[in-house]
């Protein structure tokens, strides 16, 4: 859960297991269950050891068929994160199933709230496809084109009449924050956008070149905001929480539950999380769009997997997913020979990596961020566990 601070975000922190001994999980059409089984303690780490069955979604076609996870892809887990410190919860899916599923460490130290399955993790830019997937639905409404230029909403942005909607989702606009931008007092969301537009710069090498900054979406949930009358929170609401019955999805400045995690820097000398972050309200508020909601691994795999298969037509998917420039970005994933997504910030890091039919993912979901070694566990795993 988020504290209290006064900073601008950063994008790199830095976070240990030990094993379950063992986790059911079932997903049988559209039901998904978390069994989470036996676990270990120690005097530092604590996992979760009351076996239960969480519901995940209602299907009419549930089956009482419960496969048990591979307990060489759960050892596998464990043996490739455990050496780094991490803290959190791993996820992998094959054939649309639960395939391996790695819990350990703490959620929030103070409390002593251990990590479950169902934890929920801030995922920070993994945040930014579902406002893509979102404005690609505007376009098919007839609200909006890809060639739609910024000014058409912002018109005070730097170079509003030379930006246009596809460069804002793939990152190319040449816009970015100051150095020393701090969030406003949160309002509205428009005012935060407004607040964003007002401090936009341009960057050195302008527009049509590739930099990675969140202004990009807050920009593009602004526009949302003005093409539909309603709230970011309620167009998530009616785009993925509701149709996809998730139910371990919040935002950032709701009030803070026990299955929301702390996150901790990461103390590289003894691998371990230090002190919690804090901050503030309004920085909350201005990560609009582009990093402020929770989800555990279940919802956060579920979203992704529809984004592949159904909340798109297979000819928006190809327009929304066609990369903008060399770093393979678009619309919110890295597009490889998987699709991915990275999220820092706050003290949580979490990867997520996911085939094109959304039937085989990695997902690694962690609260205590180290940076580097975690990226790299990442890569090691979506190399033996995706096509």
């Amino acid at each position: 859960m988020r504290q209290y601070r006064h900073t601008p975000k950063r994008h790199l922190r830095w976070g240990r297991i030990c094993g379950v001994a063992a986790l059911l999980i079932v997903l049988v059409g559209a039901g998904f269950w978390i069994h989470a089984g036996r676990a270990q303690t120690s005097q530092h780490q604590v996992e979760s050891s009351s076996p239960r069955v969480v519901s995940r979604v209602q299907s009419t076609s549930r089956t009482s068929v419960r496969p048990q996870t591979n307990p060489t892809i759960d050892h596998q887990l464990q043996a490739t994160l455990s050496p780094i410190g991490f803290t959190g919860t791993a996820l992998v899916m094959h054939k649309g199933r639960v395939a391996g599923l790695y819990t350990h460490g703490m959620a929030n130290i103070a409390t002593r709230q251990p990590v479950t399955a169902t934890t929920m993790y801030e995922i920070d830019s993994i945040q930014k496809v579902m406002t893509a997937v979102m404005v690609m639905r505007q376009i098919r409404a007839g609200k909006l084109r890809m060639t739609t230029t910024l000014h058409r909403f912002f018109p005070k942005a730097p170079n509003s009449r030379g930006i246009t909607i596809r460069q804002l989702l793939d990152m190319t606009s040449g816009l970015t924050y100051p150095k020393d931008f701090r969030p406003a007092p949160y309002h509205d969301d428009l005012g935060v956008v407004n607040h964003a537009v007002a401090e936009a710069k341009q960057t050195a090498t302008g527009n049509g070149t590739w930099h990675y900054s969140g202004l990009n979406f807050v920009l593009l949930s602004g526009i949302l905001i003005k093409l539909t009358g309603q709230t970011y929170a309620q167009l998530f609401a009616t785009t993925f929480s509701t149709p996809l019955h998730l139910t371990h999805t919040r935002f950032a400045y709701e009030t803070p539950t026990a299955d929301m995690a702390t996150g901790y820097h990461f103390v590289p000398a003894t691998q371990r999380p230090g002190r919690p972050f804090v901050t503030g309200a309004a920085l909350a508020h201005a990560e609009l769009g582009t990093g402020q909601v929770y989800m555990d691994v279940a919802d956060l795999y579920r979203v992704e997997a529809a984004i592949q298969t159904k909340l798109l037509t297979p000819a928006e998917k190809q327009t929304l997913f066609t990369p903008g420039s060399v770093s393979t970005y678009g619309g919110g994933l890295y597009h490889r020979t998987v699709d991915a997504a990275n999220g820092y910030g706050y003290g949580f890091q979490s990867h997520m990596r996911i085939s094109h039919n959304g039937q085989d993912a990695v997902i690694v979901m962690n609260n205590s961020a180290m940076g580097k070694p975690l990226l790299s566990a990442t890569v090691q795993l979506t190399q033996m566990y995706l096509p």
